[in-house]
C-alpha cells in the first residue's frame, strides 16, 4: 500500500514539474507546428493564435505555484514512507538486542570454559611430566652404575 502511495506522490510532483516546462515553451510550440494542432478549447474560449497562446502561461504561473508549494510535502510525505517502509520496528530492534546479549553471554561462557580446560591441561600436564621426571629419577638412582 505503502508503495503505492509513494509512487504516485511521486508521479504528481513529476507531473506538475512537467506542466510547468509544457506551459512554459507553448507558444513555441504552437509556432512551430501545423495551425490547428496546438489548439485549445476552454469552453468560453479557444485558443487559436499566436499572441493567445501566451495566455498559456497564466496556466504556468498557477502551475509552478502549485509545484513550488506542494514539491516540499510530496518530498516529506515520500520521506515518511520510506522511513516506514525501511527502518526497523521498535520491537524488532528489542528483539535484536536481545539476540546480540544471549550471543555475547554464550561467547564469554564458552571462552572461560576453554581458558579454564588449558590451565588445566596445562597444569595437569606439567605435574604429569614432572612426576615422570621423579620416575625416572627414582630408577637412576636405584639402579647400579656401570664401571663402578
Amino acid at each position: 500500500m505503502t508503495v503505492c502511495i509513494r509512487w504516485a506522490l511521486s508521479w504528481i510532483a513529476f507531473g506538475l514539474g512537467l506542466a510547468v516546462v509544457w506551459y512554459a515553451i507553448y507558444p513555441f510550440l504552437f509556432a512551430v507546428t501545423p495551425a490547428g494542432t496546438f489548439d485549445v478549447q476552454y469552453g468560453f474560449f479557444t485558443v487559436d493564435t499566436q499572441a493567445e497562446s501566451f495566455l498559456e502561461w497564466v496556466w504556468m504561473v498557477v502551475a509552478f505555484g502549485l509545484w513550488w508549494w506542494l514539491e516540499p510535502v510530496f518530498v516529506k510525505w515520500c520521506a515518511q514512507l520510506d522511513r516506514a517502509l525501511l527502518s526497523p520496528s521498535r520491537g524488532t530492534l528489542e528483539r535484536r538486542v536481545a539476540e546480540v546479549s544471549a550471543s555475547r553471554a554464550e561467547t564469554i561462557d564458552h571462552s572461560a570454559a576453554e581458558l579454564r580446560r588449558i590451565e588445566r591441561d596445562l597444569h595437569d600436564g606439567a605435574q604429569a611430566r614432572l612426576v615422570a621426571l621423579g620416575m625416572n629419577l627414582g630408577l637412576a638412582e636405584s639402579c647400579p652404575r656401570e664401571g663402578s
